[in-house]
C-alpha cells in the first residue's frame, strides 16, 4: 500500500525567493536536494546499522550509542534510487519497509538526472534529552519512531546550478502514524540569505 509523503517547505511556495547569483529555479532545486538527502539519511539512520550508501556516513562518537552527525560526501542524488528498489510486497515483518517505500517514491517524484545535483556536507543530529538507543529500539519494535532534529550545512552543485549553493538549515524528521516520513524545514539560509518559516 502506498504511503503518503509530507514535505513542508512553505518557503518555496509561499513567497518569491531571491538570492544574488542564484535563480528561483536553482534555489528550489537546492532545497529539494537537501530534502531528498534528508529522506535517504533518515531511512539509513532508522535502520539502526551503518549506512549501506557509500556517500553517506552516520557518525557515532566514541563511547556513545546515538549518532551525532550524518556526513555526506559528493553524493549524486540520482544515485540514491538504486538503494531503494521497488518492493512487490511490503513485508509486515519489516517495519522499515513502508519508510523505504516512501523514500523511493520521493526520489521518483523528484526525477533527478545524473550529475544534476551533487551534495557535500554534514547534518548534526539532535535528539530529545531523555532519548536513548534502548528507547529507540523499543519504539521501533512497536512501530514508533522518534522526532530527530537536523542542523544541516551543505554545498550543492551540479548541472542544475550556475554556481554552488550553500544551504544551512534546521529540519525536524519524524514518522507519522501511517509510517510515512515527515520532514519539516524550520529555517533555511541559502548563500547567506535567511528564510524563516512559520
Amino acid at each position: 500500500m502506498k504511503k503518503a509523503i509530507s514535505i513542508f517547505i512553505l518557503v518555496v511556495f509561499a513567497f518569491p525567493l531571491f538570492s544574488e547569483g542564484l535563480s528561483n529555479y536553482e534555489i528550489n532545486k537546492a532545497v529539494s536536494a537537501i530534502i531528498d538527502t534528508s529522506y535517504v539519511a533518515a531511512s539509513q539512520f532508522l535502520s539502526f546499522q551503518d549506512s549501506e550508501i557509500p556517500s553517506i556516513a552516520i557518525r557515532v562518537p566514541q563511547g556513545k550509542l546515538l549518532p551525532d552527525a550524518v556526513i555526506v560526501n559528493e553524493a549524486d542524488i540520482k544515485s540514491f534510487l538504486k538503494y531503494f528498489p521497488e518492493q512487490t510486497k511490503i513485508s509486515s515483518s519489516n517495519i522499515l519497509s513502508p519508510i523505504k517505500a516512501t523514500v523511493r517514491q520521493q526520489l521518483l517524484n523528484s526525477d533527478w538526472s545524473e550529475g544534476e545535483a551533487i551534495v557535500t556536507g554534514v547534518a548534526a543530529t539532535i535528539f530529545s534529552k531523555d532519548e536513548s538507543v534502548f528507547s529507540l529500539i523499543a519504539g521501533a519494535l512497536n512501530g514508533v519512531f522518534p522526532r530527530v532534529g537536523l542542523l544541516t550545512d551543505f554545498i550543492i552543485e551540479g548541472s542544475a546550478f550556475s554556481m554552488p549553493a550553500h544551504v544551512e538549515g534546521t529540519f525536524i524528521v519524524s514518522v507519522k502514524e501511517d509510517t510515512s516520513l515527515d520532514i519539516k524545514a524550520i529555517e533555511l539560509v541559502i548563500n547567506d540569505k535567511v528564510y524563516k518559516l512559520d
